[in-house]
């Protein structure tokens, strides 16, 4: 124990050496305390508090000693006593750490994580690492914020990978806002970052994931699937890795897998605004309205002005007819965000003119701000899209889904933002997500869809994955399938408890394992045995297959359905033909074998797990 029982006054905290407390620095002598969320400078007697509480090392302080150490008294008020440990509790609340102080009824309190008196260079190094952190998780345009803290960290501690993988993730999104002029430079930071983190430690997920998504994923669909899978699949718990990964199952239909990946980085950053309005928004895309209200609710109370969250609100209401509520917001001037210049602004008003009043007029003034607007901004481009969709202007619509994501047109404009342009966090880089949404079902039922879900890559990406948009995005039978179909979803893994989970791909198919005791069919002779190796195809081995002729096809009536995979065909009719498979083995009785779901499992994650969906 570092103190006593003597008087602890304010004046004397200037010579507290600075301490660590879980993922807590604290200076006494700045009386300030730096988290995962940010730092606080608090009260004087809040200070001596948390001093007196981390010189116990974990041993529970009663409170009359808490007395005499903080106020030198022998008598205090007792809600002298709770106001100061109630402003310690809100202010480590704010820097990320709220249940750090434990009360012990009738006996007083204690710390639940261990004290470490640490040298200056290290809180400082913690305090850096702190700051850091937030400014990626606020994930604003600004990431000149989080660059200079995560430099500084690389110079207290140049071996630390982790200041090395942050600072390359810091660079990698800078680069995403930076004009044509500083975007190379950025680039260039960020592969050097993570290259000196991955020296240090080849495991460092930050790096891996900064590397792994500089390329943007528009048209690389499946490349950039697998390279986020990679990375998760060795740092499960990247954030950076996770959003990528959300944003791109989202992009290519697959809403309730993005769902599920976004639950995982929302369990690991509670507060993250992005994770929050893309909760809102996903509930929004399977239907429940009222849930996306009260999720993007308290996301905009806690990050008022962040323009993505901001954006999501203005979206809720203007495309669920609400467009008088997204006007009051507009017209609501302290709480505009920063990024939200005057043109995009008047494009919004006008846009919600045309949806409020539906007059020819309107829409007709809207479509030609929208156009011209596209040119200018992808995110403008993205609003105009979804309006006109809703306005069933469904021509428009995909004029402008040509010049946002094809760049075919006399009206395309940069691939880089604009200084006065409406900031949108992430489709900042040209992603199809708007395609995918409830204001859009009208462009997904008309026929010139498909043609645009060839030219962006996603009809070959659903064809090489075998794995089709959502149901409820509507009806994708056009798609020709070159293998058997299948439907993962990820799903947070609550058993695993941080170990391994699996990826499993499944197929309905036939189970050519021998019951116990039987012969493989084929060991068998005579009419039954051909009948089980027309069934079984592909189960023989290579010399049983050499040295026997091939069997005659069995009966019209009996003959399975042929597909790439041989087993039963992957459509609407699959549960009938399972049904009818099981009827033609019994008659056959040519094996034991049984219908069974044929599964391959690969490790990915720790957090995630896919389940295979047969419905």
């Amino acid at each position: 124990m570092r103190g006593g029982s003597t008087l602890l006054r304010a004046a004397a905290l200037a010579e507290v050496p600075d301490f660590g407390c879980g993922a807590l620095a604290e200076s006494p002598a700045r009386r300030l305390i730096a988290g995962p969320a940010g730092e606080r400078v608090i009260e004087p007697l809040a200070m001596l508090v948390l001093v007196a509480l981390a010189e116990a090392g974990g041993r529970v302080v009663a409170r009359e000693a808490l007395v005499r150490r903080c106020w030198g008294m022998g008598f205090v008020a007792e809600k002298s006593v709770n106001r100061a440990v109630s402003q310690l509790r809100q202010a480590l609340a704010r820097v990320g750490e709220a249940q750090l102080v434990e009360t012990i009824p009738r006996t007083g309190y204690r710390l639940t994580r261990g004290v470490s008196w640490s040298s200056e260079a290290e809180v400082a190094f913690a305090a850096a690492i702190a700051r850091g952190r937030h400014a990626l998780s606020a994930a604003l345009p600004d990431q000149a914020q989080a660059v200079e803290p995560l430099q500084a960290a690389t110079r207290l501690r140049p071996g630390n990978a982790l200041a090395w993988g942050l600072l390359a993730t810091a660079y990698r999104n800078l680069a995403e806002y930076a004009g044509p002029n500083a975007v190379s430079a950025a680039v260039e930071a960020a592969r050097e970052a993570a290259a000196r983190a991955l020296a240090i430690d080849p495991a460092q997920g930050d790096a891996l994931a900064a590397v792994a998504t500089l390329s943007p994923e528009y048209g690389d669909w499946a490349g950039a699937e697998d390279r986020l899978r990679d990375v998760l699949g060795v740092a499960p718990d990247t954030l950076l890795a996770l959003s990528h990964l959300e944003m791109l199952m989202q992009s290519v239909g697959r809403t309730a897998e993005s769902l599920a990946v976004n639950e995982v980085a929302l369990a690991h950053d509670p507060l993250s605004p992005l994770f929050g309005f893309r909760r809102a928004l996903k509930a929004w895309i399977f239907g429940d309205v009222a849930a996306a209200d009260r999720r993007i609710d308290a996301t905009l109370q806690l990050w008022p002005r962040h323009p993505a969250v901001w954006n999501a609100r203005m979206m809720l209401f203007a495309f669920t007819g609400r467009a008088a509520s997204a006007r009051a917001m507009l017209d609501d001037e302290p709480a505009l965000p920063d990024g939200l210049a005057p043109p995009a602004r008047m494009l919004w008003s006008v846009t919600l003119d045309a949806l409020d009043s539906r007059s020819a007029g309107a829409v007709d003034a809207a479509r030609r701000a929208l156009a011209d607007a596209a040119a200018r901004s992808y995110a403008s481009a993205v609003i105009g899209i979804m309006a006109l969709s809703v306005m069933e202007e469904v021509d428009a619509a995909f004029e402008l889904a040509e010049i946002a994501l094809l760049r075919v047109g006399p009206r395309v404009g940069s691939l880089f933002a604009q200084p006065r342009q409406l900031m949108v966090h992430d489709l900042a880089w040209r992603r199809t997500m708007p395609l995918f949404v409830p204001a859009t079902a009208a462009m997904r039922a008309d026929g010139r869809f498909r043609l645009l879900a060839e030219r962006t890559g996603l009809a070959s990406y659903w064809r090489r994955r075998g794995v089709p948009p959502d149901p409820h995005q509507g009806d994708f039978s056009w798609i020709r399938w070159s293998g058997p179909r299948q439907s993962n979803v990820f799903q947070p893994c609550p058993s695993a408890g941080g170990g391994a989970s699996v990826r499993v791909s499944a197929r309905w198919g036939l189970d050519r394992r021998p019951a116990a005791g039987a012969a493989a069919p084929w060991q068998r002779t005579g009419r039954s045995a051909r009948v089980a190796r027309g069934a079984c195809r592909g189960g023989r081995p290579a010399d049983a297959a050499r040295a026997e002729p091939r069997p005659k096809r069995p009966p019209r009536r009996h003959r399975w359905p042929r597909t790439p995979a041989h087993g039963v065909r992957m459509c609407g009719q699959r549960w009938e033909g399972r049904r009818w498979a099981a009827r033609f083995l019994s008659r056959s009785e040519a094996c034991a074998s049984r219908m069974v779901p044929l599964v391959r499992l690969e490790l990915t994650t720790p957090s995630l797990r896919m389940m295979c969906s047969t419905g």
